[in-house]
């Protein structure tokens, strides 16, 4: 008896931004690169997270590569800076880089393009570096006045621990907007009766700890709703600063208050 392939999402997907999977489609890269990237995306962003633990052996089994094409690929897509990869811990910390605008290329011999092919590093505009201290202290700020704004556990003043901790994300893949989005769903899950999550962190232990549980990539809305759970009317597109009637489907979608289920019915019944 032949067997069929019939792959169901049921079964598991992977949710990925199209911007990022259109920036991936443009770059040039070798089949090995390409067979590596993709698996480091489905053993991440396929387990809802942006980066997770992945040795070289997973990703030959995943690939089908030999180990020296596989740990060759990694070390050019790390060079490219496609990919982040942390060696603090006994297996390396791997993720997508999510800044596609700094990814570069790399003069690798078993490149098939010509030199001129390429795509070359983006130019990084010049700033002083008074500039960006300047960038950073807003940063900061707003991340702290955002956090302060929820009520979780409020902080007399932004500490050097707290800088660091931002300072951190930041150099990962999280940009301010993935920050202050995670914050805003840590909010609604803490205090909304739909959902079972009760733990309150301070600023810096949510950043070392919570951020990546918290982030829109990870479902926490999903994940962390009570068995029968009804969100209340907590609206975490109430800050957007226009109408419902206005809102993309996606952005109706990560709210579960009334009215944007409402607005949601609206649009399907037409």
């Amino acid at each position: 008896m032949v067997t069929v392939a019939n792959p169901q999402v049921e079964n598991g997907y992977v949710k990925i931004a199209n911007e990022l999977l259109e920036a991936m489609v443009r770059h040039k890269l070798t089949d090995s690169e390409w067979r590596v990237l993709l698996a480091i995306v489905r053993l991440s962003y396929g387990f809802n997270k942006c980066r997770a633990p992945i040795s070289i052996s997973r990703l030959e089994h995943e690939t089908g590569l030999h180990r020296s094409r596989t740990t060759e690929a990694l070390r050019r897509l790390e060079d490219r800076t496609m990919i982040t990869v942390n060696r603090e811990g006994y297996i390396n910390t791997i993720g997508i880089q999510k800044n596609y605008e700094i990814w570069g290329s790399t003069n690798s011999p078993t490149d098939r393009t010509s030199p001129t092919d390429r795509t070359s590093p983006v130019e990084r505009t010049k700033t002083s570096p008074t500039d960006r201290t300047h960038k950073r202290q807003k940063t900061y700020k707003a991340i702290f006045e955002h956090w302060n704004s929820k009520g979780i556990i409020k902080h007399r003043a932004l500490t050097e621990k707290m800088k660091r901790a931002i300072s951190g994300r930041l150099r990962e893949e999280y940009s301010q907007e993935d920050i202050l989005k995670a914050i805003d769903n840590y909010h609604l899950v803490l205090t909304d009766s739909a959902y079972y999550w009760s733990h309150s962190w301070t600023l810096q232990h949510f950043l070392q700890r919570g951020l990546e549980t918290f982030i829109d990539e990870a479902n926490p809305l999903d994940n962390y709703r009570r068995e029968g759970g009804k969100a209340g009317n907590t609206c975490i597109n109430a800050d957007l600063g226009y109408p419902r009637s206005s809102m993309t489907e996606s952005t109706l979608k990560r709210c579960s208050c009334d009215e944007c289920r409402q607005e949601l019915s609206r649009r399907e019944e037409k």
